[in-house]
């Protein structure tokens, strides 16, 4: 911008001398030439605003863009957490033994997420991750019945050992009787 100040300001000075010497025409000349160089100028000022417009959509896109990878890439390790979670609390519950086709579904989900992480399409990674989370939950229920059904099972042979200690009681008072 400065060259173009100093021409500005060169061509006002002499559009200055020239009016004072009275030659109009070349005065309307120069007038045209001031003319130009401000529309020049609004022009170039104009394009400045729409690039710097411009730069702050994509620092936003990109910033967006960063955050939602973010994002999606704690969902992927947030399932991870959940699935030892789930393991863990089958451990405590006794259940040593858990199919690993039980966590097929899961599996599946989390490397779908992690190929659509590397693809950088973040809203599938967001939903395989869900989709892997529902998949635990339904572990976690399987998990619950089958803590369910041994607790039943240890019910049934307390009953069925308190069945058999009563009637040896029983049959032992009936021995004694006779």
């Amino acid at each position: 911008y400065l060259p173009r100040f100093f021409w500005f300001n060169r061509h006002l000075l002499r559009k200055q001398n020239v009016v004072r010497a009275g030659d109009t025409a070349q005065v309307e000349v120069l007038t045209r030439q001031l003319a130009e160089v401000k529309t020049q100028k609004e022009l170039l000022e104009q394009e400045e605003e729409d690039q710097e417009e411009a730069l702050g959509k994509e620092e936003e896109r990109i910033k967006e863009e960063m955050e939602t990878k973010v994002k999606a890439e704690k969902k992927i390790r947030k399932a991870e957490r959940e699935k030892q979670e789930v393991i863990d609390k089958a451990i405590m519950k006794g259940l040593m033994t858990i199919p690993i086709e039980a966590f097929n579904a899961f599996d599946y989900h989390i490397a779908k997420a992690e190929w659509a992480f590397e693809a950088g399409n973040f809203e599938e990674v967001k939903d395989h991750a869900e989709e892997a989370k529902e998949s635990l939950e339904k572990i976690e229920d399987a998990i619950d019945d089958l803590e369910k059904a041994k607790e039943e099972e240890e019910e049934l042979k307390e009953e069925q050992e308190e069945r058999v200690k009563e009637g040896t009681e029983k049959e032992a008072r009936h021995l004694e009787k006779e």
